[in-house]
């Protein structure tokens, strides 16, 4: 926030309120680990990937691979 300050910007970004523009991402750990994973990223309020849905979809393009190759 106090960048956002700064700035002069701060009633349109800086802090995750209703009405303000973010982007995010959500880390299973600190994100500045080597570890860490991205589980979610947002833009502009909309979910753009998510980490369990990735992986069910990898399941079903692996089951329709697999369907395909035995016909």
């Amino acid at each position: 926030l106090n960048p956002a300050k700064q700035l002069g910007i701060d009633k349109y970004v800086g802090s995750i309120e209703p009405g303000k523009d973010a982007d995010l991402v959500v880390w299973n750990t600190s994100p500045l680990s080597t570890m860490s994973r991205c589980e979610q990223t947002w833009i502009d309020g909309r979910k753009y990937f998510d980490r369990a849905d990735d992986l069910r979809r990898r399941d079903e393009t692996l089951d329709r691979r697999n369907n395909l190759i035995q016909r």
